[in-house]
This record gives structure tokens, sequence and C-alpha cells, in this order.
């Protein structure tokens, strides 16, 4: 059946490609053409569009997600109406679903690494206590509404069941049956928060066995399931489940929602502290297994994504090579050794890199001239010099005495030879071999013009360091971390402290962390002002905390992806990290 809803323009939206159909809208991938970016756009299904109890309950879904700003939920670009059909414009995640990746495990025999599972599991735990702190129920979180980018971060989707608390709902069933609590089962309007971590356990119990902990052939015989019966044991399925895994898996499965976890973070702490007994769960296989970032491409491959208008393509196109008929330059470009790179995402070039490349373009092109200005002088010289010696009598096939390379060369040579890294603590593109054109000025030997020129040395990269500070605020009410470096700091894998209390940096929502820039955490009804003699431009979400626990008050230690790097004292009012690959 054909879409007519294909090639349509909503607002700036260009509706492109159909990317799935639920129980009342369908999603588009759309075309923002103003923005020249990919977006997903939701439109009412056309059964349901003169349906007010649908259209009622998809501005509802436009309102939770308007309400919510965390990198780990889906963002709201826009919801409006356009020539008679409500739309939302959203987040375009390139990538896939968490149910296909945990199919395409099952499909090799396999299970997801335990270290994939409790980071997956953590985002989107993190997530739902956001999303619950501003009273906003998921109601419907399943591995279909998971979606997993390009370097496999969860990103939680599709709120179109969510409950908003101060509206509420009327007592239909609404859910998945496969991950419905049960008290959502009996009723939607029973969802508390505890509701939406059921789901999540349902989640692990199929990350962990490769099996639904309840399945039948119709929907509400799994409802029912949920609602009077005991999963089955992890460890009966898979035998190399340890005790504490299984004790949390089965605790996000109670009956009851006071029996569950308090809330997302208690659960994801409970599932570090299970998966640190070894052993907790199987070793890997013999045969390495693809990583969640190449399942997930296995995806994309199978529906690429068209390029962008050419007027703004990301990548811009190699600079040319410029041409001097006269006195060319060869430059050979070797691979360049590979330097530890501790950034989880390749970031594009910021502004003082593009800078630092256009300062070295018009070195590279004030030196070629200086060649050319040292060519036409060597050359004018050998004339005057050719003309003095057939005046004395010397014969055009006498040796001259021998000169050397005029110092404008010497001076080329010992710039281009020591090349520069691009960016401090990074590795350049390339490492390129330099021949410089050899200028030839009176007196120079027949046999110096002979053999092949030598090249100068590639530069040797800096390894990659970081050096952080953090700070306490007065009376333990806040604390800012600051980094101190020129180099951009890839702070998507940081952690302050373990347990309930503890940050992840994924809670700021900025991936870098550039020269001069911070990101701070305050109690609640503080004043939020930067430490005295601290200047720094403060990015990214500013973190609050409630109850009465203070910053600082123990030690803590630091970890980038899940290792120590280091410790702060409880004494402490300034503690600096440094870090290095």
């Amino acid at each position: 059946m054909e879409d007519d809803l294909l090639g349509r323009q909503l607002d700036e939206y260009r509706l492109e490609t159909l990317l799935g159909q639920g129980g009342m809208a369908r999603v588009y991938r759309g075309l923002d053409t103003r923005l020249k970016r990919y977006v997903a756009i939701k439109v009412i299904d056309a059964p349901f569009r003169a349906d007010t109890d649908y259209t009622m309950r998809f501005e509802r879904e436009a309102q939770a997600i308007a309400q919510l700003e965390h990198p780990h939920i889906v963002r709201l670009y826009r919801y409006d109406e356009a020539d008679g059909l409500l739309y939302m414009a959203m987040q375009y995640v390139e990538g896939a679903d968490l149910g296909f990746v945990l199919a395409s495990y099952r499909a090799d025999g396999e299970f997801i690494e335990p270290d994939d599972a409790r980071r997956i599991i953590r985002e989107i735990c993190l997530a739902l206590d956001y999303a619950h702190s501003r009273g906003v129920i998921h109601r419907d979180v399943k591995p279909s509404n998971i979606a997993l980018d390009k370097q496999g971060r969860a990103i939680l989707t599709d709120f179109g069941l969510a409950l908003l608390t101060e509206i509420g709902t009327r007592g239909q069933i609404l859910g998945s049956p496969h991950y419905i609590a049960p008290e959502q089962a009996i009723s939607s309007a029973k969802a508390v928060p505890q509701t939406d971590l059921y789901s999540v356990g349902v989640i692990l119990y199929e990350m962990f066995t490769g099996q639904l902990p309840f399945d039948a052939e119709e929907p509400m015989d799994v409802a029912l399931l949920h609602i009077s019966e005991t999963p089955r044991p992890p460890g009966e399925l898979r035998p190399e489940i340890g005790p504490k895994l299984e004790a949390v898996i089965l605790k996000c499965l109670a009956k009851h929602p006071a029996e569950r976890y308090p809330n997302g973070a208690a659960l994801a702490d409970a599932l570090d502290q299970a998966l640190q007994t070894k052993p907790a769960v199987a070793t890997p296989p013999t045969v390495p297994s693809l990583t969640i970032p190449e399942r997930v491409a296995l995806d994309l491959a199978e529906r690429p994504l068209p390029p962008l208008p050419a007027a703004i393509a990301e990548t811009p196109p190699p600079p040319t090579a410029l041409e001097l008929p006269a006195t060319p330059v060869i430059v050979e470009a070797p691979p360049s050794p590979t330097a530890p790179d501790l950034t989880p995402t390749k970031a594009p070039p910021s502004a003082p890199t593009r800078n630092r490349l256009l300062m070295l373009l018009g070195i590279g092109v004030g030196g070629i001239v200086i060649i050319l200005a040292a060519v036409v002088c060597g050359l004018l010289a050998a004339w005057f010099v050719f003309g003095l010696m057939e005046r004395n009598g010397n014969q055009p096939n006498q040796a001259p005495p021998i000169a050397t390379a005029t110092p404008a060369v010497q001076a080329m040579e010992s710039t281009i030879g020591a090349t520069p890294s691009l960016i401090p603590g990074t590795v350049p593109e390339t490492s390129p071999t330099i021949f410089l054109p050899l200028v030839i000025t009176p007196g120079t030997p027949a046999a110096s013009l002979t053999g092949t020129p030598t090249p100068f040395p590639p530069s040797t990269p800096t390894p990659a360091s970081y050096d952080l500070l953090i700070i306490k605020g007065k009376d333990e009410n806040s604390l800012t971390l600051v980094t101190q470096s020129t180099t951009a700091f890839p702070l998507g894998l940081l952690r302050l402290g373990n347990g309930q209390g503890a940050i992840q940096s994924t809670e700021w929502g900025v991936d870098r962390l550039a020269s001069g820039e911070c990101v701070s955490a305050w109690k609640d009804n503080q004043d939020r002002d930067l430490p005295k003699g601290l200047n720094c431009k403060v990015v990214g979400e500013r973190l609050v905390r409630e109850g009465k626990d203070r910053f600082w008050k123990e030690t803590f230690e630091i970890f980038y992806n899940d290792v120590r790097i280091g410790t702060c004292e409880k004494d402490q009012t300034e503690c600096p990290i440094s870090l290095s690959p």
C-alpha cells in the first residue's frame, strides 16, 4: 500500500522514509530543509486523526518530552500542526535499537558482554531517574524503545504512553505485554517510577539469559503471567550466572513496587556490585565477538543514509595541491603511527584547530614564496658570475668554486624539518616527509646534483594528557570540575565516586570540556556562584542534588572508563587529577 505522506512537506520538514509504525502513529525519517539535518517525524496514523483520545495522548507525549533535557533521552525539536496533521519533530538517532542488538547476539549463540550490559542499564536508569524527578513515567520501556547510536550509547525514545503525574490517566491497560509490570497490567493508572524499573528488570533477564521471563501466544495471557507467576530463576537457564546477579534481576521483577529498587541509580549500583564478583557470568568466547558498535553498523549497512545536500556536506573536501611548474614541492604521506585515544567519539575540529590549520597553511605558502625568490636570485647570481668568468678568461667547463645552499633555503629546511603536531596532545592525520627543491648557486660541483634527496624525519606525536581540577564549594554545597589543559578533555567516560551518590559525567550533557570551561553540581536551593577566585565558563547542565548529604563529605575516587585514576581526600578543597593514556 502506497504511503501518501512520503514526500510531503510539513512546515520545514520533508518526509522521506517510513521508519516504523506503532499502535497510533507512524515515524518517518525527515529532512529539516532549513537546518539541513535529519530528524525523526512522528505523525498520528490516518485511522486515529479524528479521535480526540489519541490526539490528546499525542499532545501529552510531546509535553512529556518537552520537559526533559538529558543526554540519554530523545530530544523534541518541535510540536505543531500542518495541513491538518499533528506532528512531532525529534532527534534522529543514527544507529540501531537494543532489540536488534540482542537479537543479533542470540543469532550468533552469544550473550551481551557484562560491561556493555551494565553501561546500557546505567544510562537508561539515569534517564528514567531524571524523567521521574520531573513527574514523567515512561510506561513502555522495552528494547525497541532504546536506541543505540554508532558509539553504542543508549537513548530512551518513544514516550507515547508516558504518564504525566500531574495530569493522570484513566484506568485502561496500556503497555507492551512482555515488559509490563504487574500493577500496570491491572491498570495503567497504577504506574509508579518502580513500574519502569520492572521493565528494566525484564530487559536484564533477557540480556543475561537470552529469554523473556514470561511468554504465551496471547498478549492477555502474558500480562496475567506477570501478575501471578514467579519467573524462573536466571541461574537455571544459564548456570554461569552468579547468585548476586540473579538476586539483582529477581529484585527488579518483584510483584510489588515497594519490593523493587527505590530508583534507577540504586539498581545500576547493585548491578555494578554483582558484576564485580567473579565469575558472575561466563567468560568471553574464544572466538572474538562483535562489539555493540559493530552490530549497530551491520544494521546501518542495511539502510544507509542518503548524502545530505551538497551545500551542507558535513566533511569539507580536501584542499587541492598547489602547482608550481618551476619548483615543485613533492610530499609523500606514509601512514602515521597511531597513539592511544581516550575519546569515545572522534569530535570535529574545533575553531582553534581550524585557526592553527589556516596559520600553518599561511606559513607553507610563505615558504614557497621564499623558495621561488631564492631560485630567482640564484639564477641572477649565476648569470652575473658566468658573465664575470667570461670577462676574466675562465672556460665555461672549468669547475667553479664550491658554494652552499642559500641562507633562505637553510632557514626553510630547519623550519619544515620539525613539523609540528596540529593539535597539542593529538596525532596529526599524516606525518609528511617533505623533499625540498635544491636551489643551485654558482660553484656547486656536478657530483652534488646527483643522488636521492634525503627526507626530513617526521614529527613525533605527543601523547594525549589532561590536567583536571576538582574544587569544593563553600560548606560542601557545590562541586566544580575544570580542565587546565590546552587540549579539550573527552568528558563522557568520567565518573566521580561510587555508589548512589556518584556523579556520572554524562549527566552534564557535554561530550568535551575545552580549555577554560567547567561543569558544576549544586545542592538544591543554593546560590549558584563559582568558588571564589575561580574564573571559568560553565557549560552543560548544572546538576542539582537534593537531600541532606553534602558534596565531598568523605574521600571519593575518580574513575575514567571504569578505571580508577585518582582519589580526592575529604580534607582537600582542591583536587588535581592528571590523566594520560
